[in-house]
């Protein structure tokens, strides 16, 4: 869909300040989408390249960021935590999930430059600072957890440097975004209030049924059990609740005799979890831990450096790290699997049809409309737009009908042949 409108757009037929797709104010990835496409087409290789070198952007500013805050090498760790967990799986290999990682982007660069305008007191930084917020704004609607990691990342940085974390100045500082924020959201609840389907509809609505959800996804960031999730709800979500209360209670204790801040990492999660937690659909899905895995990589980093700070056991240490590192080849090998026996085939299924739809293009009467049965390698919603981005039929021209629906309407009627790989006419 985003490469479909991105035609649009160099068309002159359609904008990138617009609620076409998702129903949010999201200019910044119809930009991205529209100078990907001028620049190669329908190449999707170059798509999956940007998804990877962005997450490998994410892991390095994750690193920049912990190393002002942790250890050089827990900090390192940390960000190789991050690289290599299985969480990102869907953010890497969906190329319409490239709104995470750019939000993901902004979000840990905005972070970066404040903590470096706290070190530096230069204007440059505060700038720098301002214009990736105003960037995040504009990419998704997870925007809204900015405010709460600059407060999580520069009481962070205050408590490594033994510097005050309240601060008239800093209050001042952050005026401006406050005030770009309430703006934005503003604009966004008067729009969402309305029109967005999932909430006239019933599928995100503000409720208790939240708690849960955050419960279980922050297990399972960490355990990858979503099959068990699924077949045991009661006793994956008492397993769940055990875990993320002990962890919050330990966090608690740690922060108050150890003086290590740990369960930063807990409170990242559970706040980031939040905006997807109202859903009421299935709430296990791997792109939506993608930010909350920041703070996993901090209680991973930061629960090294408490046993390394309390037991002063070289050995121990270093025995923390090899599991740590295990761990996270263990995670590479569940992606490998994943993306192998998963993805692989619906990948090459969908290439399939694509080819199966340029071999009938030239039989198409373009200036007609036409109707194609939904049982197809792809959703029924975005059948108009594969259409249109592969051969250029208008989406208005395109209808998708039921399999128990008589094609009578139309004079072009078609359907997938799943055994034969074409795309017959009726």
């Amino acid at each position: 869909m985003w490469i479909s409108h991105a035609k649009d757009v160099w068309a002159g037929n359609a904008h990138i300040i617009t609620l076409r797709i998702s129903n949010f104010v999201m200019p910044t990835v119809y930009a991205y989408f529209a100078i990907y496409v001028k620049l190669f087409g329908l190449a999707s290789s170059w798509y999956y390249l940007a998804n990877i070198l962005l997450h490998a952007l994410n892991a390095l500013l994750i690193y920049k960021i912990t190393q002002k805050i942790l250890p050089t090498n827990i900090a390192f760790l940390s960000s190789i935590l991050f690289l290599v967990l299985r969480y990102p799986l869907e953010s890497v290999s969906w190329i319409s999930a490239v709104t995470v990682l750019l939000t993901t982007c902004f979000l840990l660069l905005s972070g970066l430059y404040w903590l470096t305008f706290l070190t530096s007191k230069n204007p440059k930084h505060y700038i720098l600072f301002l214009l990736a917020s105003f960037m995040l704004v504009f990419t998704k609607e997870w925007s809204i957890l900015l405010i709460p990691f600059i407060i999580m990342v520069h009481t962070l940085f205050c408590m490594r440097t033994n510097q005050p974390i309240y601060h008239k100045k800093y209050i001042l500082y952050l005026i401006p975004l406050v005030g770009i924020f309430l703006s934005y959201g503003l604009i966004e609840l008067s729009i969402q209030h309305n029109t967005n389907a999932l909430i006239t509809k019933g599928y995100y609505k503000i409720g208790w049924h939240s708690i849960p959800n955050i419960v279980s996804n922050i297990l399972l960031t960490f355990v990858p059990l979503t099959n068990l999730a699924h077949t045991e709800p009661v006793w994956w979500l008492a397993m769940s609740t055990i875990i993320l209360v002990a962890g919050l209670a330990s966090g608690i204790y740690i922060v108050i005799k150890k003086k290590n801040p740990l369960v930063f990492g807990i409170i990242w999660m559970i706040i980031s979890f939040l905006p997807t937690s109202f859903f009421t659909w299935d709430p296990y899905v791997s792109r939506y831990a993608y930010i909350p895995a920041i703070g996993a990589a901090l209680c991973i980093g930061y629960g090294i450096t408490l046993i390394q700070n309390s037991l002063r056991k070289q050995w121990i240490t270093r025995t923390a790290i090899i599991l740590v590192i295990l761990y996270g080849m263990i995670n590479v090998l569940f992606t490998y699997r994943v993306l192998n026996n998963l993805y692989k085939p619906i990948h090459e299924e969908n290439i399939r049809f694509a080819n199966a739809l340029y071999e009938i293009e030239d039989k198409l009467d373009k200036s007609n409309d036409l109707a194609i049965y939904y049982d197809t390698p792809h959703k029924a919603f975005i059948l108009p737009e594969i259409f249109h981005t592969l051969i250029n039929i208008p989406t208005h021209k395109v209808h998708v009908i039921h399999t128990n629906e008589e094609c009578t309407e139309y004079n072009q009627c078609y359907a997938w042949n799943p055994t034969k790989k074409i795309i017959e006419q009726l």
